[in-house]
């Protein structure tokens, strides 16, 4: 066991800096289009409302190669508010026993696995 008692303080300060690197790092995965679309999915039941049935539209929209250029998902549920938005797309920023993602995540590696992000807009009610 250590004794805590015992540890000095270093003198020296770290700095951590943010970089955007890791989401890089998070699109190296072997998410599907099934897997982006169910954990983007899981999102809106999470944030569903009580008060109505949850709709979710999803588009995919395809060049003249038949490869998938922009994918687009909507739905009616609660969105997030302004001021959690930061958090919410922070990897790992929202950790929940609620939805099938437990470690805030699941859907930061789906967007990032579809390759650059050109947009990301959120509702709030």
């Amino acid at each position: 066991m250590i004794d805590l008692s015992k540890l000095e303080k270093s003198p020296e300060t770290t700095k951590v800096e943010a970089s955007n690197n890791i989401f890089s790092e998070l699109g190296k995965n072997t998410y599907s289009y099934l897997d982006v679309i169910s954990e983007l999915i899981d999102n809106s039941i999470a944030a569903r409302r009580t008060d109505m049935i949850l709709e979710v539209t999803i588009k995919l929209y395809f060049n003249q190669k038949n490869k998938v250029r922009l994918f687009s998902i909507t739905d009616n549920a609660n969105g997030i508010s302004q001021d959690k938005l930061g958090i919410a797309i922070t990897p790992a920023g929202v950790q929940s026993c609620q939805s099938l993602n437990e470690h805030g995540l699941g859907m930061k590696q789906a967007i990032a696995a579809l390759g650059k992000l050109k947009y990301l807009a959120t509702k709030t009610i």
